[in-house]
């Protein structure tokens, strides 16, 4: 979610909720977002949105401690008993958003980047988080990768669903959506996981994501099988269910 856009303390409450109820599997993926429209809507000033990304982590971390925030330290509203620690992943493919991983994050998840790219920039994450006085494994390793599952219409349809979710020419999106058989799928999101991923995100362009998303995930399991007989790496795949 665009963090900006919202009051933390509630997405506080919210998270807490989401985390208990699915024993502790919930994680908060945060961003600042790149449409300024979006931000003009709200009411909100798009130029500040990188300082209230940053201090609405802040508040999250405060609130799922118990100890209240800044603004409001009355104990009657503190969130207790304080939940247990929800991870806050951190999305966007800028230098800034993975500085911020770096920083405070339990996590990263950039999007359209190439599986080269996605190397380069894990290089870079390793860096920047030894640079913040932590451990690289304190940063889990995300990406979120667009994939059109089906036959030789596959791209196009994939291309114009992604049109109308981001409203912007299909041509724009040539160059970052995974189209074909469920094979030729995970052999592509294999090698983001030959990069270094321990979480590959799979957002399906479908309204309707589940069968297509069944066909490849069991595709990409056998492969990933494989490669867990020789190591012992924490591959994973998640879909836009």
């Amino acid at each position: 979610m665009q963090l900006p856009l919202r009051q933390p303390a509630v997405v506080a409450k919210q998270a807490a909720a989401l985390a208990h109820l699915s024993s502790g599997r919930f994680v908060l993926g945060v961003g600042a977002g790149s449409r300024r429209g979006e931000y003009e809507a709200a009411r909100i000033d798009y130029a500040t949105r990188a300082r209230a990304l940053d201090r609405g982590i802040d508040i999250l971390r405060q609130a799922w401690r118990g100890a209240g925030w800044a603004e409001d330290p009355d104990p009657a509203y503190r969130q207790l008993p304080a939940p247990s620690r929800v991870p806050v992943w951190v999305g966007g493919s800028s230098e800034a958003a993975l500085r911020r991983a770096a920083r405070v994050g339990e996590g990263w998840m950039p999007l359209f980047v190439t599986p080269e790219d996605y190397a380069s920039a894990l290089g870079r994450l390793d860096k920047e988080t030894e640079r913040a006085g932590r451990e690289p494994h304190d940063v889990t390793r995300a990406v979120v990768v667009f994939v059109s599952v089906g036959g030789n219409k596959a791209a196009e349809r994939g291309l114009e669903w992604m049109s109308s979710l981001y409203g912007i020419p299909a041509r724009a999106f040539t160059h970052h959506l995974v189209a074909g058989s469920p094979r030729s799928c995970a052999r592509v999101l294999e090698r983001y996981v030959e990069a270094g991923a321990d979480h590959v995100i799979a957002f399906l362009t479908a309204d309707d994501p589940l069968v297509p998303f069944g066909e490849f995930a069991h595709e990409f399991a056998g492969r990933t099988d494989a490669r867990r007989a020789g190591s012992s790496g924490p591959e994973d795949v998640r879909g836009n269910g």
